[in-house]
């Protein structure tokens, strides 16, 4: 029952940062895609500090890692909302923001696991 209420807890922690972010990129004039795009590259480098530091690391136990990636940054990442919106841009036929919206996304989100391993693996030797 534990793992239940912690990914519980840490999605509700992550559906809130994740729609702060969303506001705050509203409130100083950026689209919604920009808020996605922050919480996605956000997200990523995130896990990967949690996944790497749990696992070279002994950072984190298994609860800690689980309320984590599975609750909070499970929540707060927005990938369908990334996939509704590419699809929205190919709609409207506007190829090339759909094109540098999409590659950004998949490219910098695995530079931000890729940093976070090099950080946390190689980087604390």
């Amino acid at each position: 029952m534990l793992p239940w209420i912690l990914v519980a807890a840490g999605g509700a922690i992550g559906a809130l940062l994740r729609y702060g972010v969303g506001k705050g990129a509203t409130a100083i004039g950026l689209t919604s895609m920009w808020g996605t795009l922050g919480v996605n590259l956000i997200g990523s480098f995130l896990i990967g500090v949690v996944i790497f530091g749990s696992e070279k690391q002994g950072w984190f136990g298994e609860k800690t890692r689980l309320f984590l990636t599975v609750g909070i940054l499970g929540a707060f990442t927005t990938m369908s909302t990334f996939s509704y919106e590419s699809f929205q841009m190919l709609e409207s036929k506007q190829y090339f923001s759909f094109a540098l919206y999409f590659v950004g996304t998949i490219v910098l989100a695995l530079a931000g696991i890729y940093l976070a391993r090099l950080l946390i693996v190689q980087g604390l030797r």
